[in-house]
């Protein structure tokens, strides 16, 4: 099936206009600090990514 559903594919136009709706709608939530718990399940993956690489 089709982006734009049942024979209605979405053109280059529509796109970037979605794209920049989102960009703008989400821009605020970029803003905002990462919360201290998902920092620290972030950081905990870092840690095990970086020895999982050196092996």
């Amino acid at each position: 099936m089709p982006v734009g559903g049942p024979g209605r594919p979405i053109d280059d136009g529509a796109r970037d206009r979605i794209g920049r709706g989102l960009r703008l709608h989400y821009a605020g939530v970029l803003a905002l600090p990462i919360p201290d718990r998902l920092r620290t399940l972030l950081d905990e993956l870092a840690a095990h990514s970086d020895t999982e690489a050196s092996r």
